[in-house]
């Protein structure tokens, strides 16, 4: 009987560890897309992007062991967790680009699943060596993504703060809206809720 008491507090206590986690990656999230917004040159965006998608790729897996299944029901119950790792390999595939792009140089984070889909807009993106006019080809690389890993991942580039990146939404109000689907409430983008953080 211990036995199982101690089991299923362990789990509780591991489960309120990966929330904890979640959140604190969250917050660091958000003031990476910040400093974003203040980067025009492809080296130190590159950083920042990098950072950005490893914070990600922790967030899905925290996210996962914290809050267990959390489907999105527009995407046809594509777990969330899942779209946030969807979301961290995006950045990933642009700080490849802003590295390539700072150093004159081809892409070199070509294995992964998206590159039959998004392959030759990430060449022409490295390719461009004018921020602006790279930063504007960020709604290509949106619409080569998004029926592969869903609306609310390639949100995720095409919000993004860039140079010549003329954006629908801001980066906060899809983050609120990230937020209102962990926690299962409805946050309206653009309301205080959604713009102070990812799931708070």
């Amino acid at each position: 009987m211990w036995t199982a008491i101690r089991r299923r507090l362990a789990g509780i206590i591991d489960r309120s560890q990966a929330r904890s986690a979640y959140h604190a990656g969250d917050r660091t999230a958000g003031r990476l897309l910040d400093q974003l917004t203040t980067l025009d040159d492809p080296a130190p965006r590159a950083r920042v992007l990098l950072e950005l998608a490893e914070v990600e790729a922790a967030m899905a897996r925290a996210h996962r062991a914290g809050f267990g299944p959390d489907p999105i029901e527009h995407e046809g119950g594509r777990d969330l967790a899942d779209s946030i790792a969807s979301a961290g390999l995006l950045y990933r595939l642009i700080a490849d680009v802003e590295e390539a792009a700072a150093h004159r140089d081809r892409r070199r984070y070509t294995d992964t699943d998206l590159e039959p889909h998004a392959g030759e807009v990430l060449d022409r993106m490295a390719g461009t060596v004018d921020a602006e006019a790279r930063g504007a080809l960020l709604d290509e690389l949106y619409d080569a993504v998004v029926d592969v890993v869903g609306g609310q991942a390639a949100e995720a580039v095409h919000c993004l703060p860039a140079p010549g990146h003329r954006r629908a939404r801001t980066l906060r109000q899809i983050i609120g809206e990230r937020r209102g689907a962990s926690t299962g409430t409805d946050v309206v983008p653009g309301s205080p809720t959604a713009e102070d953080g990812h799931h708070g």
